[in-house]
């Protein structure tokens, strides 16, 4: 006999989707909290992250600094963020980064799941962009992204 877990239905929403100027300063804000600012005590990165094989898999074989001058980078870098579609639900981490699940593990059942036009400024090639996905939710800081990192600009 197989056994099915129930997922229980995702919340009703308690306020609106971000807007695109809400979702850039969202996704602004997810770089300097993964990678900029130190994480409140109890809140270390999950232990994953520190094992080679994960960190290959996942592109983060960078250091340290190295990533923090590229957080730096990508958030001087950003010009825009687009919402091309959201969608209410529960929250899934597998569909959230190593790095930002800290964020919303155990904090945040549902928020909007949203499909995100990234648009970046890459001096001299000019404005590039890639579109990602990931989670937008409201906390007492205004609206706040966990999800992915937008890549292969």
């Amino acid at each position: 006999m197989a056994m099915t877990a129930c997922l229980a239905e995702p919340t009703s929403p308690t306020y609106p989707q971000p807007d695109n100027d809400q979702a850039e300063a969202a996704y602004e804000k997810a770089l300097r909290k993964d990678f900029l600012e130190a994480r409140p005590e109890g809140q270390e990165a999950d232990k994953e992250i520190s094992l080679a094989p994960v960190r290959q898999a996942y592109g983060m074989m960078n250091s340290d600094s190295s990533q923090k001058a590229l957080a730096r980078k990508r958030i001087s870098d950003t010009r825009e963020v687009e919402i091309r579609i959201c969608q209410w639900q529960n929250i899934e981490l597998a569909n959230i980064q190593f790095h930002s699940r800290w964020r919303v593990r155990d904090k945040v059942q549902s928020a909007y799941y949203c499909e995100i036009e990234v648009h970046q400024d890459f001096h001299p090639k000019g404005i590039k962009s890639a579109i990602t996905s990931g989670y937008f939710f409201k906390s007492e800081n205004g609206y706040e992204y966990a999800g992915q990192t937008a890549k292969g600009f």
